[in-house]
C-alpha cells in the first residue's frame, strides 16, 4: 500500500473517529466500556521505546494454549523499529522511524524467538446496561517480509481461557520469495467484526485475543503488528448474561512445605470468591506446575475440591521441588478458572534416602526431623590399621623399622642375622680366698 493511502486512510479514520466521539481505552484492570459511545487504542502510548508497556488491558503470551490468567503472561515489548532493517525476533513497539508517534504492537517470529505468540486483551462493561452487540475493528499491518507464511487468527472467549475463533477477523500471509523487504509505512489490512447477541451484563469481562501463528515452524518470520482498534458496544435493557468469575484469595498458606515420596503436606484452607454460578455449584482448587503455569482444563492439578470458600487442600505426596507454585480455583459448570493466589509457594521433595553417617566414641542417639524412629548408633571395636611391612634401613636395628608412608596388603617378616659365636666363661664359685691364690 503506497504512503498517499495510508495516509487517506488514517485520516478518514480519525475523522470517523472524531465524529463519532470516540473514547481512548481507559485505565483500570481491564480496558472499560463506559458507554455506548466507541472506544480506542492506537498504541500510540507506547513511545518509542524498545521496552515499552502495553497498555491498560493489555497482556502478552508465547504459550501454545495461552490464558488470560497465566502467570507466564508478560506485559511490555522487548524491541522497538526506527525505519530500520530488523531482524532479531522479538515482541516489537513498530515504528516507521526513530521519532515517529504512529506505533503498533507485534511480532517478529525467528528460530530463537518462537510461534505463536499472542495479544490478550480484557474488557469490562462498566455502563451499567447490558451490551448486547460489540462491533470490533482493528488494522493488521506487514511491516516485514518473511519466507514463512503466516496466519493472524482472532478469538473470543467469555472467560480467557477457552476461545471462539471468530474467521472474518482472521488473514493469511502467505510465504514471501525473502526476507529483505521493509515497508515503512506498513502494509496495512483492516478487519471488521461484529460480535451479536453478546448480551454481557453490567460489570462482566469479555476477553480478545490475537494470535500470530507461523506455518510449520518460526523461522524467516514476518513483521506483522496490530494498530487501530476501535470497540463500538450496542447498549440494550435486561440483566443480560452473567459470567461466571472466580477470585481466589491471596495468600501464602503454610509455604515452605517438605513432602516426601510417601506423605503430602497437611491440610489448609483455599478461600475465593464466585459470581455467576448456580447453587451448590463444585469449586475445586488447582496446583500449578513449579514454573506457575496452569492445566488448560479443570481436571489436573486437582488438590481439593467442595460447594463452599474455603476449600480444604493437601499437596500431594511426591509434588516436584520447586519455588514458583501458585494454587487457582475452578469451576466445570460453567467452565471457569479463577485468579491465583497471587504468590508463589516454595515446595522440598525429600530424597527417598538419606544416609547418615557417625563414628561415635560412645553410645549416641540420633533424633530424625518429621516422622521416623529414633536412631541409635554404638561404638564398636576400632578399625584395623593400615598394613604395615616392616621395612630394613641400612644401619637400623629392627626397633628402628618403621611402617610405610602407604598401606601394604602384606606383612612382611623382620629377618634376623646372629653374630659369631661367642666364647662363654663359668661363674667361679664363692670362696672365702680369692682365686687366684
Amino acid at each position: 500500500m503506497s504512503l498517499t493511502s495510508n495516509f487517506l486512510r488514517r485520516l478518514r479514520r480519525g475523522l470517523a473517529l472524531a465524529a463519532a466521539g470516540a473514547l481512548p481505552l481507559a485505565a483500570g484492570a481491564q480496558a472499560l466500556l463506559p458507554s455506548a459511545a466507541p472506544v480506542t487504542e492506537t498504541f500510540d502510548g507506547l513511545g518509542t521505546a524498545a521496552a515499552a508497556a502495553v497498555p491498560t488491558g493489555f497482556l502478552l503470551s508465547a504459550e501454545a494454549a495461552p490464558s488470560y490468567g497465566s502467570a507466564a503472561n508478560y506485559a511490555a515489548t522487548t524491541a522497538a523499529t526506527t525505519g530500520n532493517r530488523f531482524t532479531a525476533g522479538g515482541t516489537y513497539n513498530f515504528g516507521a522511524d526513530a521519532g515517529a508517534t504512529d506505533r503498533a504492537l507485534g511480532f517478529l517470529n525467528s528460530g530463537s524467538y518462537s510461534s505463536p505468540r499472542h495479544i490478550m486483551l480484557a474488557v469490562q462493561n462498566t455502563s451499567g446496561a447490558v451490551v448486547q452487540d460489540l462491533a470490533v475493528q482493528f488494522d493488521i499491518e506487514k511491516y516485514r517480509s518473511g519466507s514463512r507464511a503466516f496466519d493472524w487468527k482472532f478469538y473470543v472467549s467469555t472467560n480467557g481461557v477457552t476461545w471462539t475463533a471468530q474467521t472474518a477477523g482472521d488473514q493469511n500471509f502467505p510465504a514471501d520469495a525473502n526476507n529483505t523487504v521493509y515497508s515503512y509505512p506498513p502494509l496495512t489490512t483492516a478487519k471488521q467484526v461484529a460480535l451479536t447477541g453478546l448480551n454481557l451484563a453490567a460489570g462482566a469481562t469479555y476477553y480478545l485475543r490475537w494470535s500470530d501463528v507461523g506455518t510449520g515452524g518460526s523461522t524467516n518470520g514476518q513483521g506483522l503488528a496490530l494498530d487501530n482498534l476501535v470497540l463500538t458496544p450496542t447498549l440494550g435493557t435486561g440483566a443480560g448474561t452473567p459470567t461466571a468469575s472466580i477470585a481466589t484469595g491471596t495468600a501464602a498458606y503454610g509455604s515452605p512445605y517438605c513432602l516426601s515420596s510417601a506423605a503430602g503436606s497437611p491440610s489448609f484452607a483455599v478461600a475465593y470468591s464466585a459470581t455467576g454460578f448456580a447453587a451448590g455449584a463444585t469449586f475445586k482448587a488447582q496446583l500449578s506446575s513449579a514454573a506457575g503455569v496452569f492445566p488448560a482444563n479443570a481436571t489436573e492439578g486437582i488438590i481439593g475440591s467442595g460447594t463452599a470458600s474455603p476449600l480444604a487442600a493437601t499437596l500431594p505426596a511426591g509434588t516436584p521441588s520447586g519455588n514458583g507454585y501458585r494454587i487457582r480455583v475452578v469451576s466445570d459448570a460453567p467452565l471457569t478458572f479463577g485468579t491465583d493466589n497471587g504468590q508463589n509457594l516454595t515446595i522440598s521433595l525429600a530424597p527417598a534416602t538419606n544416609p547418615v553417617s557417625v563414628t561415635p566414641t560412645g553410645p549416641q542417639s540420633v533424633t530424625t526431623t518429621g516422622a521416623g524412629a529414633t536412631l541409635t548408633a554404638l561404638a564398636g571395636p576400632p578399625r584395623p590399621l593400615p598394613g604395615i611391612t616392616a621395612r630394613r634401613r641400612r644401619g637400623l636395628t629392627p626397633r628402628h623399622w618403621r611402617a610405610p608412608r602407604r598401606p601394604l596388603t602384606k606383612l612382611a617378616a623382620p629377618v634376623f642375622r646372629p653374630r659369631a659365636p661367642t666364647t662363654w666363661w663359668p661363674r667361679p664359685p664363692l670362696s672365702a680366698a680369692p682365686w687366684w691364690a
